[in-house]
Formats: C-alpha cells, structure tokens, sequence
C-alpha cells in the first residue's frame, strides 16, 4: 500500500513541478509577446508619423507647384501684354509720325502756294467764299448736264428698243420669206376624214403656227390647217372652204408656206 501512496505521490509532485515550469514558460513566452506587440506597435506608430510628415511635405510641395505654375502663367500673361502694348504704341507713334509728315507736307503746300498769292492772308476767306460760290454754279450746271445725260440715254434706250424691236421683225420677215421659199408634196390624201400627208415636217421649219398653201403648177388649190407635226412628215386638215371650184387636193400637189404669216 506505501510504496503505491509513494508512487502517486511522486507522480503528483512531477505533475506540480512541470505544471509550474510550463505556467513560468507561459508567463515567459506571453511577456515576449508582449514585449514584441509593443514594439509593432511603436514601430506602426513611427510609419504612420512618417507617413504623415511625408504626405505633409507632399502637399506642401504640390501647393509650392501649383504656385510656381500660376506665378509662371501670370508673368507669361503680363509679358504678352507688355509686348502687346508696345506693338500698340509703336503703331500709334507710326501712325502719329505719318499724321505729322502730310501736315508738314500741306503746310509746305500751302506756304508754296502762299509764295505767288497776289493778295493778303486777310483775302482768303474772300476768295473761299467765290470758289465756293463758283464750285456750286458748276455743280448746278452739272446737275443739268446729268439730267440731260439721263433723257439722251432713255431716248437711246426706246431706240435700241425700237431697233431691237425692227431686228425682230426683220429676223421673222427673214425667216418667213427663207421658209416660203421650201416646198414639200403630198404625200398621202383622206377625203373622207378631210386630212392629209405632207412631206415635211419640223426639220424644214414647219411649226404649229404655220400655214401650208397647195397649188397645182401655177394654181392655188387650197389651204392647210396642221395638227400634228413629225421630223420629216406634218399631217393636216384640208380647209374646205379655200378649196376653189371644183379642185380636189391631190396626191403629187405641191405644199408652199403661207407668206402672209
């Protein structure tokens, strides 16, 4: 019975000294912990320091940038105006010098002048008011000149008129007498349905207006009234009452423009 009391003994006394080493390594171990937490966390706390002076002097120097850039805007700005205002001034000492070079021109004018005037200075506005006088006389005279001008060139303008209106005239007498000169033939004859077939058509000049004459050797047969024109052939009615007598318009019958149009 002792010698297992002993042995339970010992085994609980082994238990106790190991359970108190491993609470020791324990307390050990988690102190380290400790120590090495704290020390991330001083370690954080110096980056986020860092961190913070850095973005600081980022900002810093991103304002010192935008300052320098609007600095630089601005003296560009005042530069372009400086050079803008002494190109203005250059030109208005330019256009002040040429200003000044006419007056001392009609100054030297007026003085050459001046040399052979007859009279005194006191005279000119004597003399202004006669020019002025005399200049508005002519203008008076030139005002009538310009309005006989104006009738004269309406009178040309209704003889052109009159002239354009001849050469009309004369165009179409031409035209007509060129026409009555061509002949054509019947071609073909409907007595029944009154028509016939002539052998010319809009490329000898026949048109809607014409008249066609048909005559038989030296005799007037008839006249023709058109109602419908090709190329080459004119189909008509025949007018019954220019027939004359008892003549009867043919197939072989010579076709002539109507001069009286």
């Amino acid at each position: 019975m002792k010698p297992l009391l002993i042995i339970a003994l010992i085994a609980i006394f082994g238990n106790v000294v190991i359970g108190v080493m491993n609470r020791k390594k324990f307390i050990d171990s988690r102190k380290q912990k400790d120590d090495f937490n704290r020390t991330v966390y001083e370690n954080f706390k110096k980056v986020d320091d860092i961190n913070s002076e850095t973005s600081d002097l980022i900002d810093k120097f991103v304002d010192q940038d935008k300052s320098f850039e609007k600095d630089k805007y601005e003296k560009e700005q005042e530069e372009k105006t400086a050079i803008a205002k002494e190109k203005q001034d250059k030109e208005v000492i330019a256009e002040t010098d040429k200003t000044q070079k006419e007056i001392d021109a009609t100054n030297a004018e007026i003085q050459a002048a001046m040399k052979d005037f007859p009279g005194k200075p006191e005279d000119l506005p004597v003399m202004r008011d006669a020019l002025k006088a005399e200049i508005e006389a002519q203008e008076t005279k030139l005002a009538a000149l310009q309005k006989e001008i104006e009738v004269t060139n309406a009178v040309v303008a209704e003889n052109q008129k009159s002239i354009g209106r001849h050469s009309d005239s004369q165009t179409q007498r031409s035209k007509t007498i060129s026409l009555s000169q061509q002949e054509g033939i019947i071609t073909a004859v409907n007595n029944d349905w009154g028509f016939v077939v002539v052998n010319m058509g809009k490329g000898a000049g026949v048109s809607n207006d014409s008249r066609l004459l048909v005559k038989r050797g030296n005799q007037l047969i008839g006249k023709l009234n058109i109602t419908q024109i090709e190329n080459n052939l004119t189909v008509a009615d025949i007018d019954g009452k220019s027939i004359r007598g008892k003549n009867r318009i043919q197939p072989g019958d010579q076709v002539i423009f109507d001069s009286a149009n």
